[in-house]
């Protein structure tokens, strides 16, 4: 479910080499979004 989707993002973002993750929809087969890395601030 989403708790699953949320940790493999969140594994994904803290690496390094990943600023970004495209998000498909895989029954149309097209792009829906994506998903970047922010920067924390204080």
């Amino acid at each position: 479910a989403s708790g699953d989707i949320d940790s493999v993002l969140e594994r994904l973002l803290a690496r390094p080499e990943v600023s970004y993750v495209h998000v498909r929809d895989t029954e149309a087969g097209c792009y829906d979004f994506r998903i970047e890395r922010t920067e924390a601030t204080s």
